[in-house]
């Protein structure tokens, strides 16, 4: 069950789809496109990697954005946050959950590793670093000043709760042998059909009618039989109840006789693990290593 602005939601998947072999003429553009973004991501890491260093020589955030006048960089500052609310200036704790991790680990005046944030298929959105300005030690805060924050919060809880003990009843609808399409007739509800999708780590789905965002969801479809039918399962801010209508078997056996499809599977294993090898390496040694300033100033 989804909650929208327009209401509550029932999703049934109909449809699995194996991934599949095609013409090399049908995905060449998409090869082409993938294979820029590719050398575009190396190409940002070595500019990061090259802002990082000009920061740390200099002990300056401003140094970078002196000496990078093309790239119109700004140094902001976030004001305070919690670490895991909304961060000033940047954006959601959800999409950069990896800034408010470095930033709760620094001192204060410490300079943060370079942090890269990606977006669903693991799309780069960009590099930051920064310098802990001051640390607010936690309190009771006065209500006056989180009354509306409490007022949001409570709501969402109770939302929340309302929706799982919905679907909860649903699902003993369901278990009835209720038609899934009449029960949600029945409660005011839409059965909502999902696009054929392939597992992610992130637990995103496109549906006909908006998405689903939920590893629960994800998972447990991958282990159902056809036409079987799960929940409650929860996800970011949504409770679902799902049903299995389709789904089709990789074709491994294809995938074996395919030389380029293996070539091409086995290419981007390496890439993905190569580049786990080189963050790991470069965050030891940064660790390891004193960096000397040899510039001399220019005041």
């Amino acid at each position: 069950m989804v909650e929208t602005v327009f209401g509550y939601h029932v999703l049934k998947v109909e449809d699995k789809k194996a991934s599949q072999t095609k013409p090399l003429e049908e995905v060449k553009a998409q090869i082409v496109k993938k294979l820029k973004e590719d050398q575009a991501s190396v190409e940002a890491r070595q500019k990061a990697d090259d802002i990082q260093y000009t920061i740390m020589s200099e002990e300056s955030l401003q140094a970078a954005v002196d000496a990078n006048p093309d790239l119109e960089l700004k140094v902001q500052e976030t004001g305070f946050f919690a670490k895991n609310d909304f961060i000033p200036q940047i954006g959601p704790n959800y999409t950069y959950k990896a800034v408010a991790d470095e930033a709760f680990k620094l001192k204060e005046g410490e300079i943060s590793n370079l942090v890269d944030v990606t977006s669903y298929g693991d799309r780069l959105m960009g590099y930051f670093i920064f310098k802990l300005i001051a640390k607010k030690p936690g309190g009771i805060p006065e209500l006056s000043e989180v009354k509306d924050t409490v007022v949001s919060d409570l709501k969402k809880e109770k939302s929340e709760e309302f929706a799982l003990n919905k679907a909860k009843a649903i699902m003993a609808e369901l278990n009835n042998n209720q038609e899934f399409e009449k029960v949600a007739e029945n409660n005011d509800l839409e059965a909502i059909e999902s696009e054929p999708f392939t597992l992610n780590e992130r637990g995103y789905i496109r549906a006909k009618s908006g998405a689903v965002n939920s590893k629960e969801v994800m998972l447990k479809s991958f282990g159902m039989k056809k036409d079987e039918v799960a929940g409650p399962l929860e996800g970011r801010n949504s409770v679902y109840i799902i049903k299995l209508i389709e789904y089709e078997d990789a074709d491994v056996s294809e995938i074996a006789q395919n030389d380029e499809e293996k070539n091409a599977i086995r290419d981007q294993l390496l890439r993905q693990k190569e580049q786990k090898m080189y963050d790991s390496w470069y965050q030891s040694a940064r660790k390891d290593i004193v960096i000397r300033s040899f510039i001399p100033s220019t005041s």
